[in-house]
Parts: structure tokens; sequence; C-alpha cells
């Protein structure tokens, strides 16, 4: 995108932020990982594929097709976005749905 910079000068500017600006907001939530942002253990992860339960921390990406499983006192919250928050309680096992 420089060559657009550096042949129309500051014209461009304002079209290579609307086309990034577009790009961004175009993006699916789904293409997009949602996070482990509170967690009380006992809690496992199942990848999507795999049949292996791994021990789920803090700040885990976690993505559609994973399987979170808590035990007794254990909680999951997953944010999907600044504003939207999927939350998990003890003794439960729950498939990630697409996020979109």
């Amino acid at each position: 995108m420089q060559w657009i910079a550096s042949r129309y000068g500051r014209r461009a500017r304002p079209v290579i932020g609307l086309l990034v600006l577009a790009v961004l907001l175009l993006t699916p939530l789904a293409a997009l990982a949602a996070k482990v942002t509170y967690l009380e253990i006992p809690a496992q992860v199942k990848r999507k594929g795999s049949t292996e339960w791994k021990v789920l921390n803090l700040g885990d990406d976690v993505g559609q097709g994973d399987t979170i499983r808590t035990g007794t006192g254990g909680r999951v919250e997953v944010a999907l976005g600044p504003k939207r928050v999927f939350r998990i309680g003890q003794a439960t096992e729950v498939e990630l749905p697409s996020f979109e």
C-alpha cells in the first residue's frame, strides 16, 4: 500500500484507513480466538479433533469445536469479544459452538 501513498500522496491516507477498517469489521468472530478470562479449577479442554483432555489455563485460546469440562467447584469464563462472555458452571461439559 506504500505505492498508493507515494503515488497519490495525502489523498490516499483516508482511503487506506477505510480499507483497513473494512477488513477489521468484515472479519467474522469465528475467525477470532476466544480467550479464557476466568478460571476456577478443576477445568479441562479437549481440542477439536483430539481425544486427549488437557488442563485448561487462564489466558488459553479456545475455538469452535473445542470441548471444555469442569469438575465440582470448577468454573470457566470465555470472552468472545469485549462485551460477549460465555460462562460454564461446575460439573459441566460443553462443546463450543460457532462464535458468529
